[in-house]
């Protein structure tokens, strides 16, 4: 079972309500609650903040601080399936995105 997974079960059973109910709650089915909180399959952070809202719970109460690893997972899962070239254009904006990043932690030292 995955951490966002054992929150997600942790928030649904401390607000004392089934699968099912949280399913229908969000409009999906209780196979996919099943499959989030055995660590299967990761919902869109859209639905991660429906989640959360209808669990009375803060987003970060379900994804947890674990340095961006929820998107990680998500940016993996969206790669899946493209074409090489594709995959080189992500990692070149990624590259460009990471200099950026490291020019202000300079400028900011």
């Amino acid at each position: 079972m995955s951490e966002f997974g054992k929150r997600l079960r942790k928030a649904r059973i401390d607000k004392g309500i089934s699968q099912e109910e949280l399913a229908r709650a969000i409009g999906m089915t209780q196979a996919s609650i099943s499959q989030f909180e055995k660590g299967l399959r990761m919902p869109t952070p859209a639905n991660v903040h429906r989640l959360a809202r209808i669990l009375d719970v803060y987003d970060v109460d379900l994804l947890g601080d674990n340095q961006g690893g929820f998107e990680k997972t998500l940016l993996m899962r969206n790669i899946r399936g493209l074409s090489p070239y594709s995959i080189s254009k992500i990692n070149e904006y990624a590259a460009m995105i990471k200099r950026d990043e490291q020019a202000k932690r300079r400028g900011k030292g």
